[in-house]
């Protein structure tokens, strides 16, 4: 049995500097456009309504529109920061795995984007095949314990509870699974891994749930640290922050968590399928077509040559 080895994992982020630190300024700089969009949408609405009556309830509307709108701002632009930020995160750290030398510096980050030009050729191709990746975990976990357990729910509550699931506690393979296409440089790659996934569940889902108490478990620890400082802040202000200063927390944890929890977790999910492929046989048409059965997603995935 394959251990999670979040040490060697942390490891990579050093051995990654750069891609690991363009992760760390971009989300840097979502997370200082949230901390932003609260006093701006504050201030226009407190502005506003500064004539009418309460507008101090105003000023908590517009703080909440502001932080809802830069939410949205960031999410349209998802495919673009998974393309240039993450997927060239995972490239990195795959390329080390495979004891691949990479250049030094900014031509590290020029080496691996036109490394993954022929596999992900635009943003959209990319974020659309780890969407894919996605779901077919998801289709695993609804097929096995506990996951097929709640079919027995009414849908669409079943098929919610299992996305939401799977996302939160296994979302980390699905970068396990495209480190074989990016090792291999072809998409359909993602099939192998996918099967490796299946073939050895049991062990994948009990190494999630250790990725994901690592994850989660720093991030809590994170938040109550973070708390002081923005308690300092809100003492020195004239105003009292109320409960916005846990939200002021919640997105520096968000900061944390997106730049070195997040890819944490994803290597050491992506060591331990990578060694568990070594233990898989070759797959053959006929086991894929028995995976695909399982989890129909995988039938999006382009064959060899496709």
């Amino acid at each position: 049995m394959t251990q999670l080895q979040l040490l060697t994992a942390t490891r990579l982020l050093e051995r990654t500097m750069p891609t690991t630190t363009r992760r760390l300024l971009a989300y840097g700089a979502f997370t200082l456009a949230y901390l932003i969009s609260i006093p701006i949408g504050a201030g226009t609405f407190f502005g506003l309504a500064s004539f009418g009556e309460n507008p101090v309830f105003w000023a908590q509307t517009g703080a909440m529109l502001g932080l809802a709108f830069c939410f949205y701002l960031i999410r349209l632009a998802r495919p673009r920061i998974f393309h240039h930020v993450d997927l060239v995160h995972w490239a990195a750290m795959t390329k080390r795995l495979a004891g691949e030398n990479l250049p030094a510096g900014k031509e590290q980050l020029t080496h691996l984007s036109e490394f993954l030009q022929s596999s992900f050729p635009s943003a959209k191709a990319s974020y659309g095949g780890y969407l894919n990746v996605r779901r077919i975990i998801c289709e695993i976990f609804a097929s096995f314990p506990p996951g097929n357990r709640l079919n027995r729910l009414p849908q669409p509550l079943a098929s919610g509870l299992q996305q939401t699931l799977a996302a939160v506690f296994l979302g980390w393979g699905a970068g396990a699974v495209l480190a074989f296409a990016i090792q291999a440089n072809r998409l359909s790659a993602c099939r192998r891994g996918a099967v490796v996934y299946g073939e050895h569940y049991k062990e994948v889902f009990a190494q999630s749930l250790l990725a994901s108490a690592f994850l989660y478990g720093f991030s809590l620890i994170a938040f109550w640290i973070l708390l002081e400082p923005v308690g300092w802040i809100d003492a020195a202000l004239p105003s009292d922050l109320g409960v916005w200063q846990y939200v002021f927390a919640l997105i520096l944890t968000y900061w944390i968590k997106a730049s070195f929890l997040d890819p944490i977790a994803t290597a050491a999910m992506t060591i331990s399928l990578l060694q568990l492929d070594q233990q898989t046989p070759s797959t053959s048409e006929e086991k894929l077509q028995e995976w695909v059965q399982r989890a129909p997603s995988l039938a999006q995935i382009p064959a060899e040559g496709g």
